[in-house]
């Protein structure tokens, strides 16, 4: 009975090591994955005076108007990212806006980490040089105007995206995103 159980033991060693054997061989899993990279909607979602949302993946579910008078400034952050590295992308900044003066006016577009979550008008990590903006005259029509940058950044976990806007502009906030920042592979 004794040398039944060995050899049974024994049987199923042979098996198991031969089967590793053959999986270290035969089972390599290869595949393809395809990531999608984010989009980041602003939204009027308000944080705190003309501190804003700024969503990721997820489209605002109202619409509305922030109005920047002249010199002034909104700022739009994101929740914690989460990750600690963040690819080499072309960061593109759509903006709905119209002049909110009789002239064409100049707006501003900064995109940066900030050091923290209350502090977020100082920059930690520049990703974008201030960027400068012409809008039109006609103070009726939104036109969507755009610029883009490119950067790569070292991140942690907790790190946040705040996009600054400064400016004499009217900026609609839609639920089909018009004003938003796509990122791609640069």
């Amino acid at each position: 009975m004794m040398k039944k159980l060995i050899i049974a033991i024994i049987g199923i060693l042979i098996v198991s090591i031969g089967s590793a054997g053959l999986l270290q061989y035969y089972g390599k899993i290869v595949g393809n994955v395809n990531v999608q990279p984010p989009v980041f909607y602003a939204s009027k979602d308000s944080i705190s005076s003309n501190l804003y949302s700024l969503q990721i993946n997820q489209k605002p579910q109202s619409e509305d108007t922030i109005t920047i008078t002249d010199g002034n400034s909104v700022y739009f952050i994101t929740g914690e990212i989460g990750v600690t590295s963040f690819y080499k992308g072309n960061w593109h900044f759509y903006i709905k806006g119209k002049a909110n003066s009789g002239s064409s006016t100049t707006l501003w577009l900064e995109f940066y980490v900030p050091q923290d979550a209350t502090n977020y008008w100082v920059q930690k990590v520049k990703i974008c040089e201030p960027i400068s903006l012409s809008i039109g005259i006609d103070e009726k029509v939104y036109d969507v105007i755009n610029t883009n940058c490119s950067r790569l950044s070292n991140l942690s976990p907790s790190d946040r995206f705040v996009w600054k806007i400064t400016g004499p502009v009217n900026i609609s906030i839609t639920s089909n995103g018009e004003t938003r920042i796509e990122v791609t592979l640069a």
